[in-house]
């Protein structure tokens, strides 16, 4: 029974685009939003950048 809802709210989200928006909009709050997850890819990013020039320097420091 489980199954068969779940496959229902699977085929209505896909076909239904109402539905779609009603249900994105429902859970919206629990998830970050596009901006927000690029942000914080771009930090990401730019820190292990920092990282690796870091490591870099030490790594030359060492050699010496």
């Amino acid at each position: 029974m489980q199954d068969q809802l779940l496959e229902q709210v699977l085929r209505k989200f896909r076909e239904d685009a109402a539905f779609r928006e009603h249900l994105l909009q429902l859970l919206q709050p629990y998830f970050a939003g596009r901006q927000e997850t690029e942000d914080r890819f771009t930090q990401l990013l730019r820190e292990i950048q920092e990282m690796r020039i870091e490591f870099q320097r030490q790594w030359e420091e060492d050699k010496r």
